[in-house]
């Protein structure tokens, strides 16, 4: 993703994740669980290897609309393409039109070639000044 932003190319834009947790009668307990999902998912956004990104994947289908909105900027983070099928599927059953918005643009942004390809491809196909 580092590449892509030196290119001038940054991911879509993501709304700051504030918890609307329901009111439990064991409110601490949900507002654990919940944000300790959130870090976790923050956690695996950063790690290179397919067991972090599939463990993003399945939260994309979690129930609470925070943990959804956590593991799309984790999708996003992690910058892997092999995330598109999954989030074209999860997009297609999404009936929210906002949040389907959001998960377009992740698929769109992580279909934009990272920088190291541009560069590659203007070496071997320099522009006449």
């Amino acid at each position: 993703m580092a590449s892509n932003e030196a290119a001038g190319i940054f991911p879509p834009k993501t709304i700051p994740i504030q918890p609307n947790i329901p009111s439990t009668t064991n409110f601490s307990v949900a507002t654990n669980s919940i944000l300790e999902r959130i870090a976790t998912l923050e956690i695996l956004g950063a790690r290179d290897d397919s067991e972090s990104l599939q463990q993003i994947l399945v939260e994309l289908k979690n129930a609470n609309r925070e943990v959804r909105r956590a593991a799309l900027a984790a999708t996003i983070q992690f910058g892997s393409r092999d995330a598109i099928p999954s989030l074209k599927e999860i997009a297609a059953q999404t009936e929210d039109a906002r949040e389907k918005v959001e998960i377009l643009d992740a698929i769109e942004f992580l279909e934009l070639p990272p920088l190291s390809e541009i560069k590659k491809h203007r070496r071997a196909n320099p522009t006449k000044p």
